[in-house]
């Protein structure tokens, strides 16, 4: 029972948080960000099954850390796009796969959809110093920031 109340929050949440807008950055891609979180650290295998398509991939990340100007702002990235628009990146933490809370205030830790080898995945990682791609276990629960394409 315990397990279907929380199955049916994070589906309620989920469809609640999908209304909420996409920000076109003007990137090359076309891929447009979604204003906020997920609003649930979810391991790669929950964010997979909820959100598989519009769960950013490696390249994603890759340009949105190449073509945008990035800046600190105590909690999290401002990041502007090549058009001047902005979306926010919270440093929230991160679970590990033993479910203990790694929390850092100057730490985030993101999903992509892109796999590099058995049971890693590849994951944006920032603190106040560095911004870049590692991996994370796919049992770690880590942020979900979701993409779209631009409707043509």
């Amino acid at each position: 029972m315990k397990r279907l109340i929380i199955l049916s929050l994070l589906c309620f949440a989920a469809l609640t948080l999908r209304a909420q807008e996409f920000v076109d950055l003007g990137l090359p891609s076309g891929t447009m960000w979604k204003e906020v979180n997920e609003g649930a650290f979810l391991s790669h295998q929950s964010a997979d099954k909820f959100f598989s398509t519009e769960l950013p991939t490696k390249g994603q990340w890759e340009e949105l850390i190449e073509q945008c100007q990035w800046e600190w702002t105590g909690t999290g990235y401002h990041i502007v796009g090549p058009n001047g628009n902005g979306i926010e990146l919270p440093a929230e933490g991160y679970f590990e796969c033993d479910a203990s809370f790694e929390r850092t205030n100057d730490g985030g830790h993101y999903w992509s959809s892109t796999y590099m080898g058995s049971k890693r995945v590849w994951s944006l990682d920032f603190s106040e110093k560095q911004i870049g791609l590692e991996y994370g276990f796919d049992c770690y629960k880590y942020s979900v920031r979701l993409v779209r394409k631009k409707a043509e």
